[in-house]
Parts: structure tokens; sequence; C-alpha cells
């Protein structure tokens, strides 16, 4: 069988800004979080993110308590966690000025990124990694992204890095 997690809400990014919080305090994020894990105003793609989590069945028991952990079960506790958005490129030819179709918005992928931490623990680690195309600017990615931002709220907040990698720069192109 092959779960799906499906999750309505506003049709839009508008508002959302970096580091792209909750907004929400959210029980499962307040050992984590402490202060912070309300952090932001209203983010609805945080929201849509945890429904589909919770429509998808993970840790079912537990959801809206303190012991939920969605992705617990899938990953090795103290392990390292990659998260692989799709920045495909900086720019979009088909699209005058809009990104959004070919950039996983940075609201999605903080609230995965959370809950990537939450999984991970205290000792686990968390990285982004993404191979663009090689027409495409990797820092322009990461600031429209907000991914800096992000990288920054997880050493504010919890001493802890989110590596950034893009992975172009481990693979030798020039090679005949």
């Amino acid at each position: 069988m092959i779960r799906v997690g499906l999750a309505r809400t506003e049709p839009h990014y508008r508002l959302l800004r970096a580091p792209w919080g909750p907004g929400n305090s959210y029980p499962e994020f307040v050992a984590l979080f402490g202060s912070a894990a309300d952090d932001g105003p209203f983010n609805h793609v945080y929201g849509a993110v945890r429904s589909c989590l919770r429509a998808l069945g993970l840790d079912a028991a537990h959801f809206d308590t303190p012991e939920w952990n969605p992705l617990g079960a899938l990953v090795r506790r103290c392990g390292r966690i990659v998260l692989k958005p799709n920045f495909i490129r900086h720019w979009n030819p088909l699209e005058q000025g809009s990104v959004e179709s070919v950039i996983t918005h940075g609201a999605v992928v903080r609230a995965v990124a959370d809950y990537a931490f939450l999984a991970a623990g205290a000792e686990g680690s968390v990285a982004i990694a993404e191979s663009p195309q090689q027409d495409c600017d990797f820092e322009r990615i990461r600031e429209i992204a907000g991914l800096d931002a992000i990288v920054r709220h997880y050493e504010e907040t919890l001493s802890r890095e989110l590596e950034v990698i893009d992975l172009r720069s481990l693979v030798p192109w020039d090679v005949e």
C-alpha cells in the first residue's frame, strides 16, 4: 500500500517571511525550541506540512502531544538526515518573475527541517543537499528560499547547524 498525505491551504506564500516559523505553538516542538516554538507570524504552509504528516498516519498514537515525532520511525535517532528539495534554478523562463514552480519554497523546507531535527534528536544532524541545473546561481537560490535565515534560526535557537550543500561542487564536471 502506498500512503499519500494531502492538506488544503491557501494557494500562495504572500505575507510569509524567512525563516518561515510556524506562528503556532505545536506541542511536539515545545521541548525542542522552548519559547521559540511558535516563532513568527501564522504560517499556513507550516500547518499544511504538519497536516500531511498526520494524514500519512505517522506516529498517529501521539498526534497533537509533546511526544509526536512523525519522522521518528523512519530515521535513525542520532543519525544524519539529508533533505533533498527541488531547487532547479533561480529563474523561470515561462513565468515572468515567479520561481515558485522551480524552487521548493522555504516555508516547506523549514517545516520539514523542523521535523527532521526532532527525529534526529540532540546528537543527530540535518542537511539540505541539492544539485540544481548547471546554469543556476546557488547563492541566488539560497536568497530566494531564505536558506541563510533558516540556518541562522537553528544556530540561534538550537545551537545546531543546518548544512546546505550544493552537490554540483562535489562532482568534477570538467572530467572528459
